[in-house]
This record gives structure tokens, sequence and C-alpha cells, in this order.
């Protein structure tokens, strides 16, 4: 029986298709990605692979070569994202067990829901951005009134997530202690603690 799902949210530019650490990507869709890094690096791990061993001037050659600058949250940003994540889960009665935001990505772990978690996410990732765009907190500024006639949530974010639905509870709390250890000190309302 699944007792929860730990899904990740990338932030544009956190971590590329042909990342040498894997990805969960099948393929490149961006030639300058595809011409410095090479094609897809597709994994199929159920466990972080974030510190495999890899070529790291090859990872950040190809985030050189991204259309636009990496998104990296502000301590502002951070809370704003935080702010929307809580009414949207507290709207759609969705208990998460842990939570962490952080410059570049995010993690949550999330109890059963009958909202499919695809949809789950796009509402995630769209209500950031709007609380982003509404608080003219957009990281890409240039872009805001464009975006506001958008609403494009991959303006921020990249493309999919990731997800590991977890079927035991040694996992469950190996998986919060993984995401309470981004950052300690974070404290976030809408979590609720895990039994």
């Amino acid at each position: 029986m699944i007792l929860g799902i730990h899904v990740t949210l990338s932030c544009y530019g956190h971590w590329q298709p042909n990342d040498p650490r894997g990805s969960g990507s099948r393929y490149v869709g961006s030639k300058r990605l595809y011409a410095v890094g090479g094609k897809a690096t597709k994994t199929e791990s159920r466990h972080s692979v974030s510190h495999a061993p890899h070529d790291v001037c090859l990872r950040w050659q190809i985030k050189e070569a991204l259309k636009y600058p990496p998104v990296l949250f502000s301590e502002q940003q951070i809370e704003t994202v935080g702010t929307a994540f809580e009414w949207l889960l507290k709207e759609k009665h969705v208990v998460v067990f842990a939570c962490a935001i952080v410059s570049d990505h995010v993690h949550l772990l999330i109890d059963r829901t009958d909202i499919h978690v695809d949809n789950l996410v796009i509402a995630l990732k769209d209500a950031a951005v709007a609380a982003l765009l509404r608080n003219g907190l957009h990281p890409r500024s240039a872009l805001e009134t464009y975006l506001e006639s958008l609403t494009v949530a991959a303006s921020v974010w990249a493309v999919g997530y990731w997800k590991v639905f977890i079927d035991n509870s040694d996992r469950m709390h190996a998986a919060i202690r993984y995401i309470n250890n981004h950052c300690p000190s974070q404290r976030w309302g809408f979590v609720t603690p895990y039994i």
C-alpha cells in the first residue's frame, strides 16, 4: 500500500535532460543543450542521483548553454512559493509530511490523495508562478508582462517533475529526514507530522 509520494520540482535550469548524473528525460529538446551535452541521460533509479560522481565541468557547460539564466529563488521568493503552496494544498485537502523549498528546487512528501499527482504538480507550479507575479517577485522581471498574459508555469519551473511512491514506514521516515536535511531551519505551517 502506498503511504506517501516524494515529489521533486526543479526550477528552470537546475537539472538538464542530459545531466551527466542522469535525468528523467528521454530526449533533449534544445539543439544548444544537445550540442554541448549530447543525448538525454535517462535513469531508472528510484534513489537520488544528485551526489553521483560526474563531470562537473560538463554539467556547468550544459547550464551555460541554456536559453535563459537558471532560476534561483531568493528568501522572499521562497516564502512566496511556500505561501502559495500552503493555500493550494489546504484548498485541495492534501496532507504534506515534509517540505523543503530551496533556491533551485522543491521537495514535498505528500500523503496518498485522490488527486492525480500530475494534476497536483501543475496546480502547485501555477499557484507559485501566479503568486510571484502578483507580488512582483517573478525571477525574470523583464519577461513579467509577457508571462502574465500567458501564465506559463514553465517560466520558473523545469518541465516535468520527479516522483517516488513510498510503500513502507522506514522509507517514509528516510524521505522525511532527507527532505528536512535540505533546510533544517525551514518550517511550513502546512506540514503535518508523520506518525
